[in-house]
């Protein structure tokens, strides 16, 4: 695992219980391309509540737009795969334009590797990486 993820895991743990207290927790690292500008961070963290299906959702542009853990749901959950959905609120770009982001991340059973996508709604896109996840269960 890295660094920077292992230090935004500690991090979260002790300022955002939630994630804590998540059931499964899923740390994906997520392909940079310079096509997807910056929206999909490198590092990933997922807390999924399983008896409740409350997920909560942090990572580098959560952070930096909005400072805490967004709530996000699972879209679909079976023996291969699970998708975690959300949506980042009035991001502001470069160009000045506020927009909301919608996310999804796929993860395939029991390879833990899927795909993270970002969508501007309304715009053009969508961005989309690879992602490679570890899941820890408490």
């Amino acid at each position: 695992m890295r660094k920077p993820l292992l230090n935004l895991v500690l991090a979260c743990a002790t300022i955002f219980p939630s994630l804590a207290l998540s059931d499964d927790t899923y740390r994906c690292g997520v392909e940079q391309k310079s096509m997807n500008g910056g929206w999909l961070a490198p590092d990933l963290i997922v807390g999924h509540a399983t008896a409740t299906d409350v997920v909560t959702v942090l990572d580098g542009v959560i952070q930096g737009y909005i400072g805490k853990p967004l709530q996000g749901k699972v879209e679909t959950n079976n023996d291969k795969r699970i998708t975690f959905t959300w949506v980042v609120p009035g991001v502001k770009s470069s160009s000045n334009q506020f927009a909301n982001f919608s996310y999804r991340l796929t993860v395939m059973k029991p390879a833990l590797n899927g795909r993270l996508s970002a969508q501007a709604l309304n715009y053009q896109g969508p961005f989309s990486g690879a992602a490679t996840c570890t899941v820890t269960q408490s």
